[in-house]
């Protein structure tokens, strides 16, 4: 494809020549067009934390969010909400029906 100027690929391709230089300069400073990792808040469960919840939820499946919160606070002495909670078992497609091992995933 070779080196071409902002212009002429504005041109060819309808995109605003504002974009174009701001991913060239971008290209030109970084080496790629990948956003940065590492920014942003951190998670607060992190994975020690979250295999711990899977285990909770393993052994009794009718556990309830202030149940499990207070797990969390005891054995990994996190204090985190219940929604904060909610947010996390979504995030990992967990099923809140009776008979949720035989529901399908919802990208099935």
């Amino acid at each position: 494809m070779g080196v071409r100027s902002a212009r002429k690929i504005h041109r060819d391709t309808k995109i605003p020549l504002s974009t174009i230089s701001n991913q060239l300069k971008k290209l030109r400073t970084q080496g790629s067009l990948q956003r940065r990792q590492g920014n942003g808040r951190k998670r607060k469960i992190d994975a020690k934390c979250a295999r711990a919840l899977g285990q909770f939820i393993r052994r009794n499946s009718e556990v309830t969010l202030h149940e499990l919160t207070e797990k969390l606070q005891n054995q990994c002495k996190l204090t985190v909400s219940t929604s904060t909670i909610s947010r996390h078992l979504n995030r990992l497609e967990y099923l809140n029906e009776p008979y949720s091992h035989f529901a399908c995933r919802p990208r099935c």
